[in-house]
């Protein structure tokens, strides 16, 4: 385990326009699981803008010593914030998007093949307007830290401090998804809820924190989709 430097100071503020090309470009590098870090770092700068300007999400950068070392991104109700997006952010997303597709057509064929039908449903439900009722259940959808500033508790500090937001916002439970990061939720006091096979054919557990004696029950976050990778497991500790 790397020694810690004895000036080791942590740092955590909300995530800016600034910062998107970093956080796009470590995106890329450490969390490579599913199709968006495919389509490159222009099209993941406009994703991670798309978490600092909705009004469903929470985004924050961790500084250590003042360098930038991490970031997590996610969200109060996560289909609100998949309708916002489609509603608000849907022209610069297509127009990147497109432009990686023209480059990747590899990445495209797959896109049709696995996801074409479910993001198609998606754009139709919000583009006529679905609504519910708000949910209380918050997603972490990323967490990446930098190689050379991992196992220093980093990981551990981004997750606590995303899960405070979202509960300060009003929001119940937490969950997300993860291929390989099973013991660093657990060390966290996160609980494995469900298990599944994403539209790659990867296999993912989903783990869930509870605000203690408000939780909803697993039922009731069943919608929640998100991403974590094996990069989260070198955080522990």
């Amino acid at each position: 385990m790397p020694s810690e430097p004895a000036d080791h100071i942590l740092t955590l503020r909300p995530l800016g326009q600034a910062d998107v090309g970093w956080t796009a470009a470590l995106h890329e590098a450490v969390l490579p699981a599913g199709l968006f870090p495919e389509l490159g770092e222009t099209f993941l700068s406009e994703y991670h803008r798309a978490f600092i300007l909705s009004p469903y999400a929470e985004s924050l950068v961790i500084l250590s010593n003042s360098q930038p070392c991490g970031f997590a991104m996610g969200a109060t109700d996560p289909r609100a914030h998949r309708r916002w997006i489609i509603q608000t952010r849907r022209a610069p997303l297509l127009r990147a998007g497109l432009v990686a597709f023209a480059r990747r057509p590899d990445v495209l064929a797959r896109f049709v093949r696995t996801r074409g039908g479910r993001y198609l449903r998606r754009l139709t439900r919000a583009k006529g307007g679905e609504t519910g009722a708000p949910s209380t259940c918050g997603e972490l959808s990323h967490l990446a830290v930098e190689p050379e500033f991992r196992r220093r508790g980093i990981g551990r500090a981004l997750v606590e401090a995303l899960t405070s937001s979202l509960v300060a916002r009003g929001v119940t439970t937490v969950r997300t998804q993860t291929s390989g990061a099973d013991d660093f939720y657990r060390e966290l006091g996160w609980v494995e809820t469900a298990a599944g096979v994403d539209a790659d054919g990867t296999a993912f557990r989903i783990y869930s924190f509870s605000n203690v004696g408000h939780g909803a029950n697993a039922s009731e976050c069943d919608a929640v989709t998100v991403r974590a990778t094996w990069s989260h497991v070198e955080e522990a500790g």
